[in-house]
């Protein structure tokens, strides 16, 4: 053994050893007789790994770094659904159209204008997003680089910033989606890729999976669905107009802009992207922790060949196509919500009910 603690009396003759009457402890140093050359041999022999402490990863830990990932995609996506809005706000067509989906989204209350979104303390929205972003992080502080940290302490201060002025709003969400990029670049480089940083990315996948959908679904509900104008918005707000125009030609069309954000793997947007490393990181995990493997990560909806002229067309038919395309995007984000829901029962469930994060 090299060493350990051990109980000592006040008095040599004493059968019980008792702080209360004088008693103590003293640590004990096991002492070989070439302390050096053993330490040396077992450096040189590769036993020195088995002193290393194992990097244990408690389940308090593992759900804030998920729901870490989680609140910071979602960040993401608010800033940038409520500055592409406000962009569009000169364009009477696109403009009734995006407030109806922010307040769908989330993104404000049913009660709270577009221009006073950055300002409200709802209970909902990007100020209480930022604050619960926050709090996950103190929570897994010892996991996070002095960079990631500075720019948590940073993106806060926006925050109270803004409140506190009153200048321009969408300068204030540009900012803050720098901060949010400068964040996901702490997280590849400075974290170490573990359980729980693989953990944090399937939060980061999940929440922007549902996303996605969820946009998806409210332009094929909206009666506007195919105008390009709503269909230019949608990918402005998606970051993927720089791809779309290099690929497609001509004014933007429903059908390509879903074909774009539905099937694509190569782009960071698409839903075929997050379920390729939302399954890639479930299989990762279960390797590493030596379990079964989650199953039922959500298939992307295919569609049915011809469908691209029924979804950009107009009548009873055209209507049903988007419709049910809509159905089973919403079908989608629910069973991304339920394998949310069933990653937290599997690696969070040890944690009390006073100590969860704040998960809604």
């Amino acid at each position: 053994m090299p060493g350990g603690l051990a109980r000592v009396a006040n008095e040599a003759a004493a059968d019980v050893v008792s702080t209360q009457r004088g008693g103590g402890a003293k640590d004990i140093w096991v002492l070989s007789d070439n302390p050096h050359e053993e330490t040396l041999t077992s450096i040189q022999s590769g036993k020195w790994a088995n002193l290393q402490r194992q990097d244990y990863i408690p389940s308090r830990l593992v759900e804030n770094l998920f729901w870490l990932g989680r609140y910071t995609v979602r960040c993401e996506n608010t800033a940038r659904l409520l500055l592409r809005t406000l962009a569009a706000r000169a364009d009477a067509r696109v403009w009734a159209h995006s407030r109806q989906i922010c307040r769908d989204l989330g993104a404000v209350s049913a009660t709270t204008e577009i221009f006073d979104a950055l300002r409200a303390r709802d209970s909902q929205g990007l100020q209480a997003d930022v604050r619960h972003l926050a709090w996950c992080a103190s929570q897994v502080r010892n996991r996070l680089s002095a960079r990631y940290w500075r720019g948590v302490v940073g993106l806060q201060r926006q925050m109270q910033e803004a409140v506190a002025t009153r200048g321009s709003s969408r300068e204030v969400y540009e900012r803050v989606l720098l901060s949010l990029a400068a964040l996901t670049g702490f997280s590849e480089e400075d974290m170490m890729h573990d359980e729980g940083w693989r953990v944090m990315r399937l939060g980061r996948r999940i929440e922007r999976m549902q996303f996605v959908a969820g946009i998806m679904m409210r332009q094929l509900e909206s009666t506007h669905a195919t105008r390009p104008e709503t269909v230019e918005w949608l990918l402005d707000v998606c970051d993927s107009t720089p791809i779309y125009r290099a690929r497609y030609l001509g004014t933007p069309r429903l059908s390509q802009m879903l074909n774009l954000l539905l099937y694509d793997d190569g782009h960071p947007m698409a839903l075929a992207f997050h379920r390729r490393s939302i399954d890639r990181d479930l299989e990762d995990l279960a390797r590493s922790l030596g379990g079964e493997r989650e199953r039922g990560v959500p298939d992307v909806p295919l569609l049915p060949q011809g469908s691209a002229e029924l979804l950009d067309g107009a009548g009873d038919e055209s209507d049903a196509a988007r419709e049910d395309l809509a159905a089973e995007l919403a079908a989608l984000a629910a069973r991304t919500g339920d394998l949310s829901d069933r990653l937290s029962r599997r690696y969070f469930a040890l944690i009390d009910s006073d100590a969860h994060a704040l998960a809604t």
